[in-house]
């Protein structure tokens, strides 16, 4: 006759792991690489990133997610109605955070195929996977690929309120510009200025000094500003 008390030790033992098709090492290898792989891609995001929007929390939220993702792939399986259940509950989450830099996005999904590969035991395949990608990763930011070698900047000129801007600036801007653009046109000091804003691009070998003495001269040696706009920094 069997014991009523180690039966319900056996039931709340299979209540607790069910279906277990890994062991507690398994588990544990499964987020060691995880972890280690989680290291590789912040190290090569952090090598590589440029601009400033660098983040130290970014990087250790990157290695948090390839081992929870890891976590995550175990606990579904091939379980279909464990993988919706997790889907419902994870629906409920709202992500506060905006993604600065299209680049971060890339690196998220990057952790994300990581995890997902340890998960279901793709070891070998996660490992070369994430090793040729970040040599990519390194190879793109070592030549600068993508980047526009012509970048346009912003001028920002103080001018009296009746103050002919567009004929006065016309022929100082061709000589050193090949292409500009009224951008925006605001008062200020109470109507007393006008504040103008112009999207400009220098022609090669121009001295961007001399460019801007000739504005001080024509503008009354009001406010001239130039804002170098960096194609890594959202201006």
């Amino acid at each position: 006759m069997p014991d009523p008390l180690k039966q319900l030790g056996e039931d709340i033992f299979n209540l607790l792991t069910p279906e277990r098709t890994l062991n507690f090492w398994q588990v544990v290898v499964t987020l060691l690489i995880a972890f280690f792989l989680g290291l590789i891609i912040t190290r090569t995001y952090s090598k590589t990133h440029k601009g400033v929007t660098y983040s130290q929390s970014f990087c250790q939220t990157i290695i948090i997610m390839a081992m929870v993702i890891s976590i995550i792939m175990i606990i579904i399986g091939s379980n279909i109605a464990r993988a919706f259940s997790l889907v419902g509950a994870l629906s409920i989450i709202r992500f506060r955070t905006a993604v600065k830099d299209a680049r971060d996005t890339g690196f998220v999904f990057f952790a994300m195929a990581a995890g997902m590969a340890c998960g279901t035991g793709f070891f070998l395949e996660g490992i070369t996977m994430t090793l040729i990608i970040c040599l990519v990763i390194i190879l793109l930011s070592k030549f600068d690929y993508g980047l526009k070698r012509t970048v346009d900047k912003l001028l920002t000129v103080r001018v009296p309120a009746k103050f002919d801007y567009e004929k006065q600036f016309a022929e100082h801007f061709i000589k050193f510009l090949t292409s500009y653009s009224l951008v925006t046109v605001e008062t200020v000091q109470q109507g007393i200025m006008t504040e103008l804003t112009y999207n400009i691009r220098f022609k090669k070998k121009i001295d961007e000094q001399n460019f801007l003495n000739g504005v001080r001269q024509l503008n009354e040696n009001n406010k001239v500003s130039l804002v170098y706009r960096d194609q890594r920094v959202d201006i």
